[in-house]
């Protein structure tokens, strides 16, 4: 669904809406697993988000910590998960009220 959103979006349109392919870069070695999540998730970027989102993932797939540490990482990464989708929920809304259709 996230997908679908994201590709209708047009570069061209929009120069200021990230794609996909704009974090092919990115190293999930920078992003630290230990650093707690902020108090206001506002703070945080959508790409950072996304980046330590991303990070969980690889952790969990690639080198599964022990049990209690796989919960934590779980339960920041639903977080995660809710925050960006809140986030383009918001930006697709954006676009939408300046629309000229």
């Amino acid at each position: 669904m996230v997908d679908d959103k994201i590709s209708t979006i047009s570069r061209s349109s929009h120069p200021s809406i990230f794609l996909p392919s704009d974090f092919a870069n990115i190293r999930m070695s920078d992003v630290s697993l230990d650093a707690p999540l902020p108090d206001d998730l506002d703070d945080l970027r959508f790409e950072e988000a996304l980046d330590r989102l991303e990070a969980i993932v690889e952790q969990l797939d690639e080198d599964p910590p022990d049990l209690d540490t796989a919960l934590d990482a779980y339960e920041d990464g639903v977080t995660l998960a809710q925050h960006c989708l809140d986030r383009l929920n918001d930006a697709e809304e954006r676009l939408e009220e300046l629309s000229l259709d």
